[in-house]
């Protein structure tokens, strides 16, 4: 089990106790200095088979993972900060092999954008639910923290599920090229990032049984797996963000 951010250790002794009995490994990844250095005498002092190490997770978390070997589960939680938030998950996305599962605690209105659905997809729900179901498993109101944020928080898993046909780095183009502007229509915001016709674009849309002036919130998981599918080879030359 990784943990991202324990902080003070509220749920970092009671998980890595849990971790200990089953003779699992227990790591948290603290950017903090003088936190991890206090949580490491706490676990130490306690006898746990916990590691600590200090440090940004945007680096130290792919050096773990690629660590792990190909048959090995392990889950990753944490609490994870607003401006992390996005870039983590697309992160974690990436990584093979993936986690059995994700517990997250972010802030509720991010929450509800990454367990959204038609119409109001988003890009950062389309990529997260290419690779995982999404699924608010709890509330968690501001006024069960000291000191009270701010904002509502939720937890949120994420449970990996395979797609063993379409490569994500092709789903991942057709998901930037369709929500570059979302307030377009999809015929527009592709026309603008591939280099053939319209008329073309609009052949595939009614060979996928999509409305010529569809926008990109009312697009299903699979309505953007078949677009991937169908522009193939157009998308190859385009740059990745």
């Amino acid at each position: 089990m990784i943990e991202i951010g324990p902080g003070h250790g509220e749920l970092t002794i009671p998980l890595a106790e849990a971790c200990t009995k089953v003779d699992a490994k227990f790591i948290a990844i603290e950017k903090d200095a003088e936190l991890a250095k206090n949580l490491k005498r706490r676990l130490t002092a306690a006898h746990l088979n916990a590691e600590v190490i200090t440090g940004d997770v945007r680096s130290i978390l792919p050096i773990h993972i690629a660590e792990i070997k190909k048959n090995t589960p392990y889950s990753v939680i944490g609490n994870l900060p607003y401006y992390l938030t996005g870039y983590l998950l697309r992160l974690i996305g990436k990584f093979e092999p993936k986690p059995r599962q994700c517990i997250f605690m972010l802030q509720k209105e991010v929450g509800g954008r990454i367990v959204s659905t038609p119409p109001h997809m988003n890009r950062l729900a389309a990529i997260l639910q290419f690779w995982a179901t999404t699924k608010i498993i709890a509330q968690v109101h501001r006024s069960d923290f000291s000191p009270p944020p701010k904002v509502d928080s939720v937890l949120l898993a994420l449970i990996p599920q395979r797609d063993g046909v379409l490569p994500f780095r092709t789903y991942e183009r057709v998901v930037s090229l369709a929500f570059r502007q979302p307030r377009k229509t999809l015929l527009n915001n592709l026309g603008a990032g591939l280099s053939i016709s319209k008329d073309e674009i609009i052949s595939i849309f009614s060979d996928l049984k999509l409305a010529p002036k569809v926008r990109p919130g009312e697009l299903t998981i699979t309505d953007i797996k078949n677009l991937a599918q169908y522009l193939g080879e157009a998308l190859l030359t385009l740059p990745t963000d």
